[in-house]
């Protein structure tokens, strides 16, 4: 229940959000941005920051788990490079909003976050990998 809300909340809150600020891009995309990013951009970090079980179940090509609720996600981002494009996405959005707040925190240069999630990309009946 506390996550749901927790879930609720950060998407109340930072729905919308794009900063372009000294050089810094932050930004929501739809399902067809993400889908052109990937095809434009071969250096795309491509993160999946749900849960193991949920990736299991079907996931974008390409795509590197990294669980938002595990202890050392912060970590784990802090791995990744910061000059090099990264896109998040999860299950609806939350998650991957949650997630791109703390890129934006790390310095990363140039973060997107997939505008409803996997189920936005499932509508639009884009490819996924099992």
């Amino acid at each position: 229940m506390i996550k749901t809300i927790s879930l609720l909340i950060i998407l109340l809150s930072t729905c919308s959000e794009v900063s372009q600020q000294e050089g810094v891009i932050s930004k929501l995309i739809t399902a067809t941005e993400l889908q052109n990013l990937i095809k434009e951009k071969s250096d795309l970090q491509l993160i999946d920051v749900r849960t193991l079980g949920e990736y299991k179940a079907g996931h974008l090509s390409k795509s590197v788990l990294i669980d938002y609720y595990r202890s050392d996600f912060k970590a784990q981002l802090q791995k990744l490079d910061k000059n090099k494009p990264i896109a998040v996405y999860c299950a609806i959005g939350g998650r991957s909003n949650g997630a791109l707040q703390i890129l934006k925190r790390l310095g990363f240069k140039e973060a997107y976050d997939l505008s409803g999630g996997i189920q936005s990309w499932r509508e639009k009946k884009l490819p996924i990998e099992k």
